[in-house]
């Protein structure tokens, strides 16, 4: 058999909503979401709770930085492709918008979300390059669901495929027409505005019958998905060659979430208008610039937080957020091991 295809079992059977019934079916899977989270990508539920604790903040406009906001269009953009080769690709792509393009997107999403126009909120964040790829909006589906878990959700090939019955009879009916013939064809198909206004009313009518959040009825299916194609730490390419997870990648990912909480202390005190703070926090930020892996910023941050360095203390005593703060965050996703 091709690495590629599907095993032709029905594993699922037995365990589908048409079977269990709506209800138990999003009781069931989106209590089992964690487990399949971390499955596909290890650390995916940790970084899936702090895009919504970030997306909460933006939304309510509490943060509106700019290198935050850049960064959380990296991090939802790795979240989203997490491995390594797709991973790179999508940072490449994410950081070639300028700053004044991503304020210029998230006033408009703003506006949007005020108005309540999922179109023009939609559009703001595939107006970016990398969350509008061939006029698919699959990318920037997850920066809203993120903004709003309340409201919007994440279109994913896997996620259609269940709800159009793509592979099996999941559903009573099939919600939305199918993008292929196969579950795994589905993959590739773009999905555009349109399209996903379409899906985002499917899920939503489903979120309001179970008292469930748009995103809750996403993950739930995502995990429910692992019985027909399992989650698992490789991916297939177009050539159905199998590429393995790296050493390489995982520390990358590890260097990543490091580097959005040191950023937090230096965008924080940013906002205290003192030389002396600003020379410190330039410094923070050069140092962070020079660390090349986790290791590196873990010990940056030990040496930023021994007497020898008086800095943190500085900080510390103006009642800003610290390198102290942030330490053990910092040490816990440092000594995560790898699953």
């Amino acid at each position: 058999m091709r690495s590629g295809r599907i095993p032709n079992n029905l594993a699922w059977s037995g365990n589908s909503p048409r079977e269990l019934g709506h209800q138990e079916f999003f009781r069931r899977y989106l209590g089992l979401a964690r487990e399949r989270f971390d499955k596909y990508y290890p650390g995916q539920w940790s970084l899936t709770q702090r895009l919504e604790a970030l997306g909460r903040s933006i939304a309510l406009r509490e943060i509106t930085d700019d290198v935050t906001l850049l960064l959380f269009l990296v991090d939802v953009a790795v979240w989203k492709e997490p491995y390594e080769l797709q991973a790179k690709d999508m940072i490449a792509q994410v950081i070639t918008n300028n700053y004044d393009g991503i304020k210029s997107a998230f006033s408009r999403v703003w506006s949007a979300l005020d108005k309540g126009s999922d179109m023009e909120a939609i559009d703001a964040i595939g107006s970016l390059r990398g969350f509008g790829i061939g006029g698919s909006r699959k990318i920037a589906s997850a920066v809203l669901r993120f903004l709003d878990p309340n409201k919007y959700a994440v279109v994913d090939y896997r996620n259609w495929a269940i709800l159009s019955n793509t592979g099996g009879r999941y559903f009573e009916l099939k919600m939305l027409e199918p993008l292929a013939e196969t579950f795994e064809g589905t993959r590739d198909k773009p999905v555009d505005t349109a399209m996903y206004l379409q899906y985002l009313k499917v899920v939503r009518t489903m979120a309001d019958q179970n008292l469930l959040r748009p995103a809750d009825i996403d993950m739930a299916l995502f995990a429910f998905s692992d019985e027909i194609k399992p989650l698992s730490a490789t991916m297939f390419v177009k050539d159905n060659e199998v590429l393995s997870q790296s050493k390489d990648s995982y520390e990358d990912v590890k260097r990543q979430k490091m580097t959005e909480i040191v950023m937090r202390v230096v965008i924080d005190n940013r906002r205290v208008r003192q030389s002396w703070l600003q020379h410190s926090v330039d410094k923070l930020e050069l140092g962070l610039k020079k660390c090349k892996t986790p290791g590196d910023i873990m010990q940056m941050v030990y040496n930023m937080t021994t007497k020898a360095s008086p800095m943190d203390i500085k900080i510390r005593a103006l009642g800003r957020l610290s390198l102290l703060d942030v330490k053990e965050e910092l040490e816990r996703i440092y000594s995560e091991p790898r699953k």
